[in-house]
């Protein structure tokens, strides 16, 4: 029994490191793959990188069928990238991407750019009608995350959200963008 055992860990050892050894290949059939290419290229900046993961982000250059594992982990890498003109895809892919996952992770990337400019597509998609819960409330983080001011009403009307965690994070936003703690009232932050 007990050589059993050892003989089972092994084994998952060797798939576990199997599983974090996927080489990144862009062009791959793999979505794995892809996906991994992008992932390396986070907060590269340069512009042969951020045509790479822009055409990650729309994952339509292989003849595989685009891939939201592939398209979320380029949006997050392209917001790392914090380059204004970075921000139009994103914001593309924010409002239109047919995945709440690739809508979230562009959320997620639009926040992490640290531009100003990235909080206009972040508001839109927080008071958005008929945006998931976890986007609206990825967008009320981002927009904590960026500071703007001007997001204060749009993140004001957000604690009447139905949805609990969109309210928390508007909330947490407020604070953050404040500094200080009105409650959780709407009316108190007019």
């Amino acid at each position: 029994m007990r050589a059993r055992c050892t003989a089972l860990v092994a084994l998952l050892a060797l798939v576990a490191a199997g599983c974090r050894s996927i080489s990144p290949d862009p062009e791959s059939v793999d979505p794995d793959k892809r996906r991994r290419a992008a992932e390396d290229l986070a907060g590269a900046s340069d512009d042969a990188s951020v045509a790479q993961l822009r055409r990650l982000l729309a994952d339509t250059h292989t003849a595989c069928p685009p891939h939201p594992l592939v398209r979320g982990a380029a949006a997050r890498s392209l917001g790392l990238a914090g380059r204004a003109d970075a921000v139009p895809d994103l914001a593309a892919v924010l409002e239109k991407d047919p995945s709440p996952q690739v809508r979230l992770d562009a959320a997620w990337g639009l926040g992490e750019s640290g531009l100003l400019g990235a909080a206009a597509p972040l508001r839109a998609a927080l008071v958005r009608p008929g945006e998931a819960p976890e986007v609206r409330r990825t967008a009320a983080r981002a927009l904590g995350r960026l500071g703007d001011a001007a997001s204060i009403p749009d993140l004001a009307r957000a604690l009447a959200d139905p949805e609990k965690t969109v309210r928390y994070a508007a909330h947490e936003a407020l604070v953050a963008i404040t500094g200080e703690d009105k409650g959780t009232d709407p009316k108190s932050w007019k």
